[in-house]
């Protein structure tokens, strides 16, 4: 069995991180509007992902601040991504073996990296992948065990989801919408289940294996 897991958003609260990175520049006398412009700008230069030298310099083109002190404070902030953990993760890992789990998460910076470092959670992974790549090729590679007949993906994104579950058919895929999610407006067409955290994901995966060793 191999249930891979993506970081964002499933296991890890983006939505407080970035919440405490706004005030930053909220104290720098930007507004939000202007964060959430910088922001989107930032992903799109870096290919989807977060660069903090990148962005404090962006901000320093719509005007002079303390860039050197704002950086400092978001690097303060990376150092303890453990405070973001959803806490229902703790709980999930304890009904899984090691070898089992698989950290699968997108990124083209140092800061994912760092995030995923510092969070504290990686020694519970019997793998860890991290990426630039579209998330269907590395899966393809994962896929390649014959002796492993059941595979559970769990990720925030639809599009994610539904290239996936189009490529690998047997793959039974969840859709996680946590509240304060980024992409809990997108839809998948594809996805096997909606969850709304990893308790509802483990209620699946283990009601799954039920079934699979009574047909068995």
């Amino acid at each position: 069995m191999k249930i891979i897991l993506d970081f964002d958003d499933a296991i890890f609260n983006m939505y407080a991180m970035m919440a405490e990175f706004k005030m930053i520049f909220h104290r720098s006398g930007f507004t939000c509007d202007e964060f959430d412009k910088l922001y989107k700008i930032c992903k799109e230069m870096t290919g989807g992902s977060f660069d903090s030298e990148l962005m404090v310099d962006l901000f320093e083109r719509i005007r002079p601040y303390n860039k050197r002190s704002a950086l400092d404070e978001i690097n303060s902030i990376i150092h303890r991504s453990r405070d973001f953990v959803y806490a229902d993760f703790y709980e999930f890992i304890n009904y899984f073996r090691q070898n089992e789990l698989i950290l699968l998460s997108f990124g083209t910076t140092r800061f994912q990296y760092e995030k995923i470092n510092n969070s504290g959670i990686a020694d519970n992974f019997g793998k860890r992948i991290i990426t630039a790549k579209d998330k269907s090729e590395e899966i393809e590679l994962l896929m390649s065990d014959p002796r492993d007949d059941i595979a559970f993906f769990i990720d925030d994104k639809a599009i994610v989801i539904d290239k996936v579950k189009r490529r690998f058919p047997e793959i039974i895929a969840m859709k996680i919408e946590r509240p304060q999610g980024g992409h809990i407006s997108k839809k998948s067409m594809c996805a096997d289940y909606r969850i709304r955290d990893l308790y509802e994901a483990r209620q699946i995966i283990n009601a799954t294996i039920r079934i699979s060793v009574s047909a068995g």
